[in-house]
């Protein structure tokens, strides 16, 4: 059996070679029609990508922000209880890649990524971008006023990233 962090990272090794193959919006066509998941984490590479960000704490963000939720409702602890998961797996070795910077970031970014924040540190609100751009999947439409940076606020990608977000598969590009 394979560890979270072995799977972690064959899946991250895998989107990145996606993305250095396909680059940009093209990559996102592949992901659509390879079926793959974490859809959070491949917006919050293209929001990266374009804003010209490290990947590596938004990939964990993707990967975990949601992750101690107790329920698919209103749940307002679960960014915290997040973050601490996200400090058990530190200290367990798991989640060892990032500096102390980048993990303090990546906790902040879980535990306030469903307050409604729209500044702070770019690698922070290029993971609450993300998560926003992917609400599809609960029936909410990305509203360009509550993302954060003007790469998420772009049409096609507040539309590429719904599209995704809802689960439709398409060829076409924005």
């Amino acid at each position: 059996m394979f560890s979270l962090k072995t799977k972690f990272a064959a899946f991250g090794a895998a989107i990145a070679l996606l993305l250095l193959l396909a680059g940009g919006l093209a990559a996102a066509t592949l992901l659509q029609n390879a079926g793959l998941g974490q859809k959070t984490s491949f917006v919050a590479w293209l929001v990266l990508i374009t804003s010209g960000l490290a990947i590596i704490g938004t990939a964990w963000f993707a990967f975990l922000h949601d992750s101690q939720r107790v329920n698919d409702g209103r749940d307002p602890w679960h960014g915290r209880r997040a973050a601490d998961f996200a400090v058990k797996l530190r200290r367990e070795g798991v989640l060892d890649e990032l500096d102390a910077p980048s993990f303090e970031h990546l906790c902040e970014a879980m535990r306030l990524h469903s307050d409604g924040h729209t500044t702070g540190e770019p690698a922070i609100v290029a993971c609450w971008d993300a998560d926003r751009l992917d609400l599809g999947r609960v029936g909410i439409s990305p509203d360009p006023s509550r993302l954060c940076t003007r790469h998420a606020m772009d049409a096609a990608i507040i539309e590429l990233a719904h599209r995704l977000s809802i689960g439709e598969r398409s060829t076409a590009r924005p």
